[in-house]
């Protein structure tokens, strides 16, 4: 079993996440669903799905390691991770679709708020998760994610094989990446799941080398 999970689009709310939450005891939570903080008098309590939304699990014998980011938002959930060299600011992302321009321009931003908030608790960062940007998106959203990158020091990491089938065109691309400040102790590569999904995603793992390096 994984140390770390981290999903995207868990189309869980209010109803269907504790109940989720139960078929994974071994594991803590931290999630985000469409309708966090929204007020009593609307929460869906009829159905057990909503749009969106945002996970990480870890295992509860590394909850020591664990602080929770209260500043996540609907499209990113975070955590610190302490492995001792280094401490992580992990964060689960799903970022606003094609065609969402003025969405994913305010996801950076309120990400860049999230690093700017938390800075003194972390010394490296590791986003995870369905950045919705690759060779085919358009050239602006390219281009804006390549500046933000430059101003907080991130670069791409992508697994060897795409991670993303779509539905109509069957094109294979690779949606699914990592945007980190320090490539040198991680690894990322495509994952095979025992079970059949309907998801037009596919997994992948991220290794972090959590030894001090020697010299």
């Amino acid at each position: 079993q994984p140390d770390i999970v981290m999903l995207q689009e868990t189309m869980l709310n209010s109803s269907s996440q504790l109940n989720f939450q139960l078929h994974f005891p071994d594991y803590y939570f931290h999630s985000i669903t469409a309708d966090c903080g929204v007020g009593a008098e609307d929460l869906n309590l009829d159905d057990m799905e909503d749009s969106g939304g945002v996970s990480i699990l870890w295992r509860k014998s590394l909850n020591s390691k664990v602080t929770k980011i209260n500043s996540s938002f609907g499209g990113a959930v975070a955590i610190i991770l302490n492995v001792g060299r280094a401490r992580i600011l992990l964060v689960s992302i799903y970022a606003p679709t094609y065609g969402k321009d003025t969405e994913f321009s305010n996801h950076l931003d309120k990400l860049s708020a999230m690093f700017d908030r938390e800075e003194a608790g972390y010394d490296e960062i590791i986003t995870l998760g369905d950045w919705n940007i690759n060779e085919k998106s358009d050239i602006k959203r390219i281009e804006e994610m390549e500046v933000w990158c430059v101003q907080r020091g991130l670069i791409r990491k992508d697994a060897p094989n795409p991670t993303h089938r779509h539905f109509v065109y069957k094109h294979l691309t690779f949606l699914d990446c990592a945007y980190l400040s320090d490539p040198t102790h991680i690894k990322l590569m495509n994952t095979s799941l025992s079970f059949v999904t309907t998801s037009d995603h596919q997994p992948v793992t991220l290794t972090i080398n959590v030894q001090e390096e020697s010299r």
